[in-house]
């Protein structure tokens, strides 16, 4: 393909974004969109799983103004199930993700990292130190993004996909 195809996808692909709609559809998604289809399916995959974690603690904490001690610890108990369900590969509830997670060769440190964030937002409310932020965004910002940055960096080679010849997590963090 040359500059000129190239160029005139891409062009399609921004035109055919409805940014209307854009505080209603993440930035990485849409960045997402310019990857061929199997790589944009893996990053809404991932995406909806992490999604889903982040809106379980912060739709509670939207409509009440306090989590109750044994909802912190039922909340809990759904966020270390899910991470080490995904990770360990175990359960056909969540096929989807383990699949890209093996097809796309995503390491797991940034869904434990995410897990751990997201268990410091069920017990938390703010940060008392710029070191307690920063923890947290390892997992809660930087994790997601490493997983885009991973995206990124793969190398296609026939029907597999080799992982990035570059530290993701570096990359990923500023």
């Amino acid at each position: 393909m040359n500059q000129t195809d190239t160029k005139k996808i891409c062009i399609d692909i921004i035109n055919k974004i409805d940014f209307e709609k854009v505080v209603d559809h993440p930035n990485i998604l849409i960045a997402a969109q310019l990857w061929d289809e199997e790589r944009y399916q893996a990053a809404k995959v991932c995406y909806k799983f992490m999604r889903a974690i982040d809106d379980l603690i912060d739709d509670h904490k939207t409509i009440h103004s306090t989590i109750s001690d044994e909802l912190k610890d039922v909340f809990e108990y759904k966020v270390k199930i899910w991470i080490e369900t995904i990770i360990q590969s175990d359960n056909s509830e969540y096929k989807d993700i383990v699949d890209v997670i093996m097809k796309m060769k995503i390491p797991t440190w940034p869904l434990e990292a995410f897990s751990k964030s997201m268990i410091y937002d069920i017990h938390h409310d703010g940060f008392h130190t710029l070191d307690e932020f920063i923890d947290y965004a390892q997992g809660a910002s930087v994790a997601p993004a490493a997983i885009f940055v991973h995206l990124c960096g793969l190398t296609r080679e026939g029907d597999n996909y080799v992982a990035p010849a570059f530290d993701v997590r570096e990359v990923a963090t500023p």
